[in-house]
């Protein structure tokens, strides 16, 4: 067992234990009364919230990146499914009169505790309290199961809801019948006016006793006749005296009150009025009396209420007259029963805004109604939302300012409205223009409407934005050409068929290779029509094992055949694949092939091995003549800098001694050539270390494993402190990556970057140098930055080479082989460096590795299959 995961089964046997060892000491300290049943509490609260698991942190390894990724997501979908639910009720509450609301209520909560598990996810990141998560999630199955249940038996209720047809028609039959009840109004209107005329006539026969004898008989005559008219009015007649009492009460006033006539005359008419509205009624009655009017019609005394005799309330119109006979005042009222209407107002009212409604609710759809004249009557969302429109701007006006100009100066409009006349329906797809002028479009239907008499009404019309079904269709057919354009320029033969051998394409390549054209042939005959044989080139293909047949039952081939016939008679190589074509189902509907000549190939192929046998034996005998002369070059480093040693270490000894012990007696002129002689052979001896590290850089195997860059770097930064006494550096260390490599040459590397930034900026004040990673032309790359003197950039072709420096020596020392090592190190790895600098400004040197290549290569591939 590795370390890690010794550490992971501590770590989870502890969190088993230290919970049980808690919970048993608390057991044991309480009374024993307690124990049983607050410590099963306890202990089943300790489960549900103490985490008695590892969480999820240790699943994901705790890397940030995937740790963040869920937590992000998941609280993401948290706050989405928090949100619905509130949505839910605010609709809920905003509409009441939807039907079956209660299921909102159910799928409110329902979302809700979908997203209290999504909450728990992110919770058991750090806290392994799975009991309290497993809890939450069968709390949400229960919602669900019973939300699923119970929405299954509203389905036939919401099929059931009337269809927008079954509205329209009901609004009409409702119209009708308000139309015929006004009809019957104005005709007992006119015999009300004929009653009034025969009454009034009777007064004055009875301000004439002479008169009176003498048309006694035709009194009684238009008495009975006014009475007949009177008893047969569909509406109450009641006649009042000046004081308000009852002197007429007609058989429909008997209906209406529910008490006969003989029950009410001469008593007084506010029995018939609801108490709240008595002290008003006689108000009126007074008031009307004083100003002379001798009558009011029917609906001017706006909405009244009458009360029956068995005390209910109902509403009524009412209309008033009044004449004088004899010096008294009669007043007529005619009361007519509205409740009925009012009941089918409210039908039609509820009717025509659930068809509101309902209309409103097709977005996709513009849907309206214009007169006989084209002048718009209704307008609903879908009308706004296409046209650009509001119903205030548009209703009265007329239909033909959805037309282009064009349209309108030939009279489209007009003409559409008789076209629907005439066959009963219009159709088309033509451009219409919006509010703001741009021009889409669109597919219409106008369809005239006719009441029951078959007069006209007017025209509905239904809408529809096509514009991007236009331009999808546009763009298939620009595909479609492109298509052939591709198949005929293709170098590739190209052959595809349905499930019954029907050949479907046969580009142009393909009838080049195979020298036939597509044949309609049974499958059976195909390999004998082709010519197509085996790789013996003798034995012809089964026609069941050619890749297309192959193809057709669903299997996919790959494979190399031989084809001669009278077309190509020297014959010809072809390197075919097939796959199946399916459909939406994934069943086989067909197979395709495509294929190529392959026969120059198969020469090229041939040269090739025989190229390669005479390269491999020059390789051979190349790397072993290579093997020798590094043998002798490394021999020979070796010797020159062991040979060099030995003749510094005197020259360095003597005049040390030399400088001991007969300093003092030496003019300072010879001091200071025995001090130059001194220094001379140090920096010489620098020469000859670092020149064997070069060497031994060539030779050098390399170690390879993985290293995090930011690690050697914060290992280096404390050594080259000894530098940095004395100035101010600024160290801006930024993330690099892990890479595989040798990690002690890497070290080399980035010692001495950094040596010569802090070198190079010494003449700075502040010295800032940065260390981090950057994308050059779409490569990872780690850079070394400072803000040094910088160089001039003509000479940077000079910087990796031996003995090759951009300063002198007086300036900053140095031997100019350092960089040439990082170069040798650099390219061991397969990678490369470069520099970017300018003169005063500091310079910044790039270098990669072949390791961050591929890592690169990996992502983008991991990526692409991500995207597939």
């Amino acid at each position: 067992m590795t370390g890690s995961s010794w550490h992971v089964s501590a770590c989870s046997d502890a969190t088993h234990r230290c919970p049980e060892m808690a919970s048993a000491l608390w057991v044991s300290s309480q009374p024993a009364g307690c124990t049983d049943a607050g410590g099963r509490i306890l202990e089943f609260l300790r489960r549900l919230l103490s985490p008695e698991f590892m969480p999820h942190g240790y699943c994901y390894l705790w890397d940030p990146w995937i740790v963040w990724l869920n937590v992000i997501s998941d609280s993401l979908i948290t706050l989405a499914y928090f949100c619905i639910p509130l949505a839910l009720v605010y609709l809920v509450r905003q509409r009441r009169d939807l039907p079956f609301n209660w299921i909102f209520w159910m799928f409110a909560l329902f979302i809700l505790g979908c997203g209290t598990t999504h909450l728990m996810e992110v919770w058991t990141v750090w806290h392994g309290s799975y009991l309290l998560s497993g809890i939450i999630k069968a709390l949400t199955a229960i919602v669900s199961v019973v939300t699923a249940v119970m929405l299954v038996p509203l389905i036939p209720q919401a099929i059931a809801l009337p269809s927008p047809e079954r509205l329209r028609a009901t609004n009409q039959e409702l119209m009708i019948q308000i139309a015929e009840r006004r009809r019957g109004e104005l005709a007992l209107q006119d015999s009300l006016a004929t009653s009034q005329l025969a009454l009034h006539e009777l007064a004055n026969q009875k301000s004439a006793v002479a008169e009176l004898r003498n048309t006694e008989e035709a009194l009684r005559e238009s008495q009975n006749r006014l009475g007949g008219i009177i008893d047969s009015a569909m509406d109450a007649i009641i006649t009042l005296d000046d004081e308000q009492r009852i002197v007429l009460f007609n058989l429909a006033a008997e209906q209406m009150f529910c008490c006969s006539a003989a029950a009410v005359l001469g008593q007084s008419m506010e029995r018939f009025i609801p108490q709240r509205f008595r002290t008003h009624h006689g108000e009126h009655i007074r008031r009307f009396a004083a100003t002379g009017v001798t009558s009011r019609a029917m609906g001017t005394l706006g909405a009244l209420w009458g009360l029956r005799a068995d005390g209910e309330e109902f509403p009524l119109e009412a209309s008033i007259s009044q004449i004088e006979l004899m010096g008294k005042k009669l007043f007529t009222v005619i009361l007519r029963d509205i409740s009925e209407r009012k009941r089918i107002e409210a039908q039609l009212h509820v009717s025509e805004e659930r068809f509101r409604l309902l209309l409103d609710g097709v977005k996709d759809f513009a849907i309206y109604m214009v007169d006989p004249d084209g002048r718009v009557l209704s307008w609903n969302a879908g009308a706004t939302r296409m046209k650009g429109y509001s119903s205030e701007e548009i209703l009265g006006q007329h239909f033909s300012r959805f037309y282009t100009p064009e349209d309108q100066a030939k009279g489209k409009p007009s003409e559409e409205l008789r076209e629907a006349i005439a066959h009963g329906r219009f159709e088309e797809q033509g451009l219409r223009t919006r509010k703001d002028g741009s021009v889409f479009w669109a597919s219409v239907v106008i369809t005239p409407m006719y009441d029951d008499k078959g007069t006209l009404r007017g025209f509905s019309k239904i809408a529809r934005d096509i514009t991007e079904r236009r331009r999808a269709e546009e763009a298939l057919r620009t595909q479609t050409l492109m298509l052939q354009s591709v198949l005929d320029s293709m170098g590739e033969g190209l052959v595809a068929a349905d499930e019954q051998g029907k050949f479907l394409i046969w580009n142009r390549a393909a009838e080049n290779i195979v020298g036939y054209g597509a044949a309609d042939l049974p499958v059976a005959d195909w390999s004998a029509h082709y010519g197509v044989y085996l790789s013996d080139q003798v034995t012809p293909c089964p026609s069941d094992q050619l890749p297309l047949v192959r193809a057709l039952r669903g299997e996919s081939s790959e494979v190399e055949l031989f084809m001669r016939n009278a077309k190509l008679p020297e014959g010809a190589w072809i390197e075919a694949t097939a796959h199946p074509l399916k459909d939406e189902n994934g069943e086989p509907c067909g197979g395709v092939v495509a294929f190529r000549d392959v026969s120059r190939k198969r020469a090229d192929e041939r040269e090739i091995r025989r190229l390669n046998n005479e390269l491999e034996q020059r390789v051979i005998q190349r790397t072993a003549e290579l093997e020798a002369a590094n043998r002798e070059l490394e021999a020979f480093s070796y010797s020159v800098s062991h040979d060099l040693r030995a003749p510094l270490r005197h020259i360095a000894g003597f005049s040390g001694i030399l400088l001991e012990e007969f300093g003092p007696t030496l003019d300072p002129r010879a001091q200071r050539h025995l001090q130059r002689i001194q220094e001379g052979t140090q920096r010489m001896g620098v020469l000859v270390d670092e020149l064997l590290n070069l060497s031994r850089v060539g030779r050098h195997a390399l170690n390879l494993q993985t290293t995090a860059l930011k690690s050697l770097v914060d290992d280096i930064v404390p050594v080259l402190q000894s530098e940095c006494e004395g100035r101010e550096v600024e160290w801006n260390i930024g993330e690099l990556p892990r890479v595989n490599c040798d990690s002690a040459l890497i070290r080399q590397v980035f010692q001495n970057l950094l040596s010569n930034a802090l070198k190079y900026s010494r003449p700075r004040s502040r010295a800032v140098i940065e260390v981090g990673q950057s994308q050059i032309e779409g490569q990872p790359a780690i850079f070394v930055r400072d803000n040094g003197v910088g160089f001039n950039m003509k000479y940077a072709d000079k910087l990796f080479g031996v003995f090759q420096r951009l300063h002198r020596a007086d300036e900053f020392e140095g031997t100019g082989i350092g960089l040439a090592t990082v170069q040798r190190i650099i390219h061991k790895h397969g990678g490369r460096i470069w520099a970017d600098a300018e003169l005063d400004r500091g310079a910044t040197f790039y270098f990669t590795l072949n390791d961050m290549e591929k890592n690169k290569l990996q992502d983008t591939q991991v990526m692409v299959r991500a995207t597939v």
